[in-house]
Parts: structure tokens; C-alpha cells; sequence
């Protein structure tokens, strides 16, 4: 009886129900599963059991272009973007699983949610023999309050930047971050609505944002030095990293715990730091004061 219903399945059920009857045979890929559905009716089943729920929205009407300065007789650099509003709008449209978790963010934090910028380097090519001349960066962008973080389709790419064009940008990919945020900021500073049905509309406000990244990634992004460097705080003026404060006078261990010592960065003592920097006449000038400062 049960090979007569699993028989029935496969000639007489619904697309789907064919699918999943003749992935019991584990020789059979979903391919080649399709493949048969399509031989039984004419054609048809190229798109059986496909995820619609994962759908990926059409970017083309969402881009738009940022203008990065270059390190070169001050030319700007064009990088294609992403509109966020925009974005977000045909992510909903076509991606229901998108639609009902961010719906359920804004209701439940009243449409005040917290953006994540997750910026990362790829390769495109043989893994083994990557041509250089392909690496790129990409910024994706999520938000914190949405529950299902871990899937791929909850992650939307804002920036495609070669490494080759980020080189010649005024402060690397920290240059390139800098501008895309402020895009971001400049977009969304009073808000921007999303429509969920014909008359259910929500206004979503950022009121944070937070920056993803490996360890290599956050250098390249921020400006930041590493566990190597001397200020691995960019709120203390006097806060070294572990080990580096012995011998320092009024400097402090990262591993301190004493907030009164801490001397608080200023945006004076920022901008200290940035007029010496661009005063610096020689490379081995500037290397030296990227160090101290």
C-alpha cells in the first residue's frame, strides 16, 4: 500500500508532492528531480519547491553613487551604492520572511532599530589561484533586532568597491566606510517609511549603528591600530594595550580598571592630531607621527 501511494505521488500529485517523493531515491539531486517533474509535464517544474520566502529584491533602482575623495590631485573616486529606503522597500516586496521579521522588530521596538554594517574583502575566482585584480569589498547592511540574523537573506549589500579603486581613495577603506555612512545618515536622518500592506505603514528611525568585522576588516575600516599598537582606545588619549604601559609616565594598561585615569579624546585633540598629519611634508614623516599619534 505504501509503495502504491508513494507511485500515485509521483504521477498524479502536485508539483510538489512528486519533489519530495522522488528525493527518497538518494541517487536523485534536486536537479535532476526538477528535471523529471519537467519531462512529465512538458516543461514545467524548473521552479518547484524553490524558496520564495528567501527571494532577493532587484537593486537596480535602488543605486545610487558616492563620491569618495582620492589621494591624487584631489579626484574624486565614484562608488556605485545603495539607497537604503529603497533597498529595504523592494527587499519587502519580494522577500516575505524579510517582510514579517522586520515588521515584527519595528512593532516591537516602535520603529526605533539599531543598523549593522558588516564590511568584508572577497575574492572572486579559483580559491587557490585568486587573481589579485578581483578582490573587492562589500558592505552589507542588517538590523540588530531582527530575529533570524543568522541567515543569509536577512543581509543586504549596500557597497561593491574593487581593492585596486579603495587604495586610491583618500584613507583606504576607512574613507569609503566614512562616506557610505554619512550617505546613510544623510538618507535616513528624519526617518523613512515602510509599507506593509495597502493602508499598514511604519516609520523607521536609526538610532544606532554598529560596525561588523574581523580583526583585519575593523583596522582597515576604522583607521584603528591593532593589538600591536600603542592606543588601541579611540575614546582615551592615555590608554595602552596590554603590556605597553611600563615605563610610560601618566599611561595606563588596557587592563586598568581605574576610569579616573582615563584622559578622555577630544574633538580638539582629534583635530590636533589630523592637522599634524596633513602638515606631514615626507612618507617616513607622516609613518613616524601615525605611530606616536
Amino acid at each position: 500500500m505504501k509503495m502504491v501511494t508513494k507511485k500515485r505521488k509521483v504521477l498524479d500529485g502536485t508539483h510538489a508532492e512528486q519533489f519530495a517523493a522522488l528525493r527518497q531515491v538518494s541517487e536523485l539531486t534536486p536537479a535532476a528531480c526538477r528535471k523529471v517533474i519537467g519531462v512529465l509535464h512538458e516543461g514545467q517544474g524548473k521552479r518547484t519547491c524553490a524558496r520564495r520566502q528567501h527571494s532577493h529584491a532587484a537593486s537596480f533602482p535602488c543605486l545610487r553613487s558616492l563620491s569618495v575623495p582620492g589621494t591624487e590631485d584631489a579626484t574624486a573616486i565614484k562608488v556605485p551604492c545603495m539607497s537604503l529606503p529603497a533597498l529595504i522597500e523592494a527587499k519587502v516586496q519580494a522577500c516575505p520572511l524579510y517582510k514579517e521579521s522586520l515588521r515584527r522588530a519595528c512593532q516591537k521596538h516602535q520603529g526605533q532599530l539599531t543598523l549593522l554594517c558588516y564590511a568584508d574583502e572577497v575574492t572572486g575566482g579559483n580559491v587557490l589561484s585568486a587573481p589579485q585584480a578581483r578582490k573587492a569589498n562589500l558592505v552589507y547592511l542588517s538590523w540588530l533586532e531582527c530575529p533570524l540574523l543568522h541567515l543569509e537573506s536577512q543581509w543586504l549589500t549596500a557597497s561593491v568597491c574593487r581593492s585596486a579603486d579603495i587604495a586610491r581613495m583618500r584613507g583606504g577603506m576607512a574613507g569609503l566606510v566614512t562616506s557610505l555612512l554619512s550617505f546613510i545618515k544623510d538618507e535616513c536622518k528624519h526617518g523613512f517609511p515602510i509599507a506593509w500592506g495597502s493602508e499598514d505603514v511604519d516609520l523607521i528611525r536609526i538610532k544606532e549603528t554598529y560596525l561588523l568585522a574581523d580583526a583585519e576588516a575593523i583596522r582597515s575600516a576604522s583607521g584603528w591600530k591593532g593589538s600591536a599598537g600603542v592606543k588601541p582606545c579611540i575614546h582615551c588619549l592615555n590608554v595602552c594595550a596590554l603590556g605597553k604601559a611600563t615605563g610610560a609616565e601618566a599611561h595606563v594598561d588596557i587592563s586598568s580598571c581605574d576610569i579616573a585615569r582615563f584622559w578622555p579624546q577630544t574633538s580638539d585633540s582629534i583635530a590636533e592630531a589630523a592637522g599634524l598629519l596633513n602638515n606631514a611634508r615626507t612618507i617616513s614623516e607622516k609613518k613616524l607621527l601615525e605611530k606616536a599619534l
